[in-house]
């Protein structure tokens, strides 16, 4: 420890550790503009496949729902059916117990 703080205080050694550091510091950077290369060529291809694949996944859902759609519109209209024919049995029932009454 006590050799590498008695190198500090060099002044070659210093120089030394700045060329260094220098070196050190154009290398990061030529490294990360490569990186950034490859991950824009990259992140195309697969920004390609992703949103394809999101296409794909939103024309299965909506054929899904078209398809809920069109069964809930036929229940729906089951209902209405069942719903006006309770409602003419109710009506004839009325009547009938109407003429009943009045015939009494």
């Amino acid at each position: 420890m006590l050799d590498y703080q008695n190198k500090l205080g060099d002044p070659e050694m210093e120089k030394k550790l700045k060329r260094q550091l220098k070196k050190f510091k154009a290398l990061l950077e030529d490294t990360q503009e490569q990186l950034e290369h490859e991950r824009e060529h990259r992140g195309n291809s697969t920004s390609i496949r992703s949103l394809k694949n999101q296409l794909e996944e939103l024309q299965a859902s909506e054929a899904s729902a078209i398809k809920n759609y069109k069964r809930l519109q036929g229940d729906m209209e089951e209902l209405q059916i069942q719903y006006d024919g309770s409602v003419q049995s109710k009506s004839e029932v009325s009547l009938g117990d109407d003429v009943m009454d009045s015939a009494s």
